[in-house]
């Protein structure tokens, strides 16, 4: 039996491209997955003739992608976060969290966050050269994409909801 390709994380639309997220089930392996950009134009099913590229090294992946500044971000299950150039599909780099990341990375204030499943988050600077701001212990592992607002950063956990501010210039 052939194993089964499906869109979990939700497609993206950016500089009139849509970059979808294919991924296998993560708890039925070999967890692969890849990440599609495809030109929207036409009618019907548009996967093939529409395709403008495909990374394929981003293995299973839940998560829905980011994208700024023509850098597209997206972690995988196991535990890699991707940086592909949004127009080429090109890997500009990549780092290993250390543990699966379901939650979606988050681009906010100049900053890449994600959260993975043993009780990290990683705090990236957005741009093209990998550089990595902090690590957080959290109180439990988070599945879930942290959320921007009101010059707060909100992160669950398994456990708590944590906000925090941003400091005061």
């Amino acid at each position: 039996m052939s194993p089964s390709y499906m869109v979990v994380g939700n497609p993206t639309y950016y500089k009139n491209r849509l970059y979808v997220p294919v991924t296998q089930n993560v708890f039925h392996g070999p967890n692969k997955g890849w990440v599609i950009c495809i030109n929207p134009k036409g009618e019907g099913d548009i996967t093939r003739e529409s395709l403008v590229w495909g990374y394929e090294e981003i293995g299973a992946c839940p998560a829905s992608l980011a994208i700024s500044d023509d850098i597209l971000y997206i972690p995988g299950d196991n535990g890699i976060l991707h940086a592909i150039d949004a127009g080429t599909g090109e890997k500009i780099w990549d780092d290993n969290a250390g543990a699966p990341a379901w939650g979606s990375a988050l681009i906010a204030d100049g900053k890449v966050y994600v959260t993975t499943g043993r009780r990290m988050m990683t705090v990236y600077d957005h741009g093209r050269e990998k550089k990595i701001i902090s690590t957080v212990r959290l109180d439990a592992p988070s599945y879930n994409t942290p959320v921007a607002a009101n010059e707060t950063l909100y992160i669950t956990t398994q456990k708590s909801m944590v906000a925090v501010e941003k400091e005061s210039e």
